[in-house]
């Protein structure tokens, strides 16, 4: 059965819509068909598209492979009221910010944060950016939404790529699991990845993983994408989702899980 979506009403409360379960995206994409971190429904399941940036298998998350871009860089000039490009300069020395290189539209689809002081610092959505070399130098960054005033002119800002652009498997404890493939991938294909509702993820081999004979419940990604039980005394862990059903003796094969992955 293909997933539907009703619209319904409920005397006395108001409108809604029911999204009827149905089946999943099963094929990956040679050429992307949607922007990265696009992001859909089916039934009780979400979905968010993301680039693969190597071989992704579906057994184990894939991680988001940048990181950040940009750090305290400067504003050059003072940004009126209702702007959608902003100029910033990254420092050459590096003691601000990356003496990096950015190509044209690398941070596109990224996010862009301002600090201009008196606590009102504010986010958007970058759509482009125009390309500086190795070293440091201006570049301007469009962005999704009009921003307030940037004054005086040495208040700064940091931005990070699409964190959906390039997504791989095995990336270490420091790196976010975007969400579940729901097909295995090559380099450079578009995929949707799952991120809510019943899934399943490998596993930590031993007494680590989830759904053994002491019933916990929690679930949380270690470094290459397979699933644990919580460690309450470890903050330092990305919570995947809760373990669905037990066997009546006890323990539980799979696991199936219900994801919660953030997004």
């Amino acid at each position: 059965m293909t997933a539907k979506m009703h619209r319904m009403h409920l005397p006395q409360v108001g409108e809604g819509v029911i999204h009827v379960p149905g089946g999943v995206p099963f094929e990956a994409d040679d050429i992307p068909q949607y922007p990265a971190a696009s992001f859909m429904r089916l039934g009780n399941k979400e979905f968010i598209y993301a680039i693969a940036g190597a071989t992704l298998n579906t057994d184990f998350g894939a991680f988001n492979s940048y990181k950040q871009k940009v750090i305290q860089a400067h504003c050059t000039a003072e940004v009126a009221a209702g702007e959608t490009e902003i100029t910033i300069t990254i420092d050459s020395d590096g003691s601000l910010s990356y003496s990096v290189g950015v190509t044209a539209n690398e941070l596109a689809g990224g996010q862009f944060i301002a600090f201009p002081g008196s606590e009102n610092s504010y986010r958007r959505g970058i759509i482009g950016n125009t390309a500086i070399a190795l070293g440091g130098g201006d570049i301007t960054i469009t962005l999704d939404s009009p921003t307030p005033a940037i004054t005086p002119i040495d208040k700064w800002c940091e931005c990070i790529r699409n964190p959906y652009g390039c997504v791989k498997s095995n990336q270490g404890a420091q790196a976010m699991v975007m969400g579940m493939p729901t097909v295995a991938a090559k380099a450079t294909q578009g995929l949707w990845l799952q991120v809510s509702g019943p899934n399943w993820a490998a596993p930590v081999s031993g007494a680590g993983g989830p759904g053994g004979a002491d019933g916990l419940l929690e679930c949380v990604f270690v470094g290459n994408g397979s699933i644990a039980v919580r460690n309450t005394s470890n903050a330092a862990q990305q919570l995947a989702g809760v373990v669905i059903a037990f066997l009546d003796g006890g323990g539980q094969a799979s696991p199936f899980i219900m994801l919660q992955i953030a997004h």
